[in-house]
């Protein structure tokens, strides 16, 4: 019988007895304390970007003989050193908040902090239009963060668009909600350096999580299915008295349970392709639920979030590389060192910055959309000729639409836009003055070839075709003037879809 030779890998792990940790802190006159001996307590926590933001710290120290008293204050540095060797690598560097203090069977100081709060407590304004996901992760570095952190671990690669509009947000969700939308996520680094990836992870070579070498607990592990979504509405902003609409639907996975929702109403969308973003991404990350769950393990000095970690635990259904989210690292005289870490299977979460607007609205009446609309197909402001297959006897100037001088009547049809899946019901809105007793609108789902005509008194109201359903939108607006409608001008237009 031949010799048949199957390859194979086995693990071995880095040989290490046990993981060293050191604490040091610089007070504001630049004396470093090392806290080791007097160390109660601690817990840091570092998630990647879209798995939580900055990473944060909170430590109990004793303080007998007031010996830590009126020594720090806001804004020191705290930097936690961890390895397997002596205490001496940099794993991560905080700033202080102001101190507490306490007694319990002795005197104590309790100090807490983040890494770089800078970036979690400034509200930024910024606007992405089909812009470069790295160029705009970079700008807003470049404008508010260039002598904080620098930006060598921006992955190069990062090039897909974005068209996003953020308004007053914490520039940490900003950067979280630009990375998610082109499938990457981000951390800082211990030196303080950005560092970008693509949300499957990188492989650590130092660390794993196996059953019989360090794993203590291990939760609840598997996917939450409730949470799985099928339908995705996004319902946006109000632009000129048009509303943003658009909806992905998985009618397969409607048809094997049911339809489950996922509505999210954000006013900080006001483009159609940042709808189609926001919408594309949601339906991606909710249609299906990954693996998850938390393993906790004796402790780990050099895990970090955003890699892939080698997790033999075959009985809890966990073989093979696992996406670190978060990152705790716990001591106390109890338990001694030990790291929980948030695992799933290669999938990161939604952005927090989409949680909370959907969050902040979630109970909000539907009062914009009563006629329940799916999709704005078409959406026309008259900024310029976007949009817009022909036009004659119209001059578009100052984001509107009007007669040529000397004209009563003029049409312009728009470009077919196709919808996702076929529609019958439709509305038409539009932005226009008191001059437009005569316009005409003309709406076809096949083209062009047949047209449903509406008038003025038709605007907001739900139509329907009453021929055959179709995909391929297209609009049609004649302006006319006479003696009581001198100067009609169209703002705006737009058609929203029901699928």
């Amino acid at each position: 019988m031949p010799t048949v030779t199957k390859p194979f890998k086995i693990w071995i792990p880095q040989a290490k007895d046990e993981a060293f940790v050191n604490i040091t802190i610089t007070d504001s006159d630049g004396t470093v304390w090392t806290i080791a001996d007097d160390l109660i307590n601690f817990e840091i926590i570092w998630p990647t970007f879209r798995g939580g933001g900055v990473a944060s710290f909170n430590m109990s120290i004793s303080s007998n003989e007031r010996k830590y008293l009126d020594k720090f204050s806001k804004g020191n540095v705290v930097s936690v050193y961890m390895d397997y060797t002596d205490g001496t690598t940099l794993y991560k560097t905080f700033y202080m908040e102001e101190p507490k203090y306490g007694y319990s069977n002795g005197y104590l100081v309790y100090i807490r902090g983040r890494d770089y709060p800078q970036i979690a407590d400034i509200r930024i304004t910024k606007s992405f239009i089909a812009s470069n996901a790295n160029d705009a992760f970079n700008l807003i570095i470049t404008d508010y963060f260039s002598t904080i952190v620098t930006t060598t671990g921006i992955a190069a690669l990062m090039t897909d668009t974005i068209t996003a509009n953020y308004d007053e947000q914490s520039a940490i969700k900003v950067l979280a909600d630009i990375v998610a939308r082109v499938n990457y996520d981000a951390r800082i680094e211990a030196d303080g350096d950005v560092t970008t990836f693509v949300d499957t992870g990188v492989l650590s070579t130092t660390e794993a999580i196996i059953l019989g070498q360090n794993v203590k607990f291990v939760s609840g592990f598997g996917p939450e299915s409730e949470k799985e979504k099928n339908r995705t509405r996004i319902v946006g902003d109000e632009i000129e008295e048009c509303l943003i609409l658009r909806m992905k639907e998985d009618k397969t996975a409607q048809g094997v349970t049911w339809i489950k929702d996922e509505i999210n109403k954000n006013s900080a969308i006001k483009e159609l392709d940042d709808a189609e973003d926001v919408a594309t991404y949601i339906d991606a990350n909710k249609s299906t639920m990954p693996d998850e769950g938390t393993v906790t393990s004796v402790g780990m000095a050099t895990v970090k979030p955003g890699q892939l970690i080698m997790c033999s635990i075959p009985d809890c259904k966990i073989i093979g590389d696992y996406y670190v989210k978060n990152v705790k690292h716990k001591f106390n005289a109890n338990e001694g060192f030990i790291t929980e870490i948030d695992i799933n299977q290669t999938r990161t979460l939604v952005s927090s910055f989409l949680n909370e607007e959907r969050d902040k609205r979630e109970k909000e009446r539907n009062l914009k959309n009563p006629n329940e609309m799916t999709d704005t197909l078409i959406l026309l402001t008259f900024d310029n000729q976007d949009g817009i297959s022909s036009s004659s006897n119209l001059v578009i100037n100052n984001g509107k639409m009007s007669l040529t001088t000397g004209q009563s009547a003029g049409t312009m049809i728009t470009d077919e836009f196709v919808a996702d899946s076929d529609f019958t019901e439709f509305e038409i809105r539009g932005a226009r003055n008191d001059d437009m007793a005569l316009i005409e609108v003309y709406f076809s789902n096949d083209g062009g070839y047949t047209y449903k005509q509406l008038g003025e008194a038709d605007f907001n109201q739900s139509q329907t075709f009453t021929t055959s359903a179709g995909d391929r939108g297209r609009l049609k607006v004649i302006l006319r003037s006479d003696a009581s409608n001198a100067k009609p001008e169209l703002d705006s237009i737009s058609v929203m879809i029901k699928r």
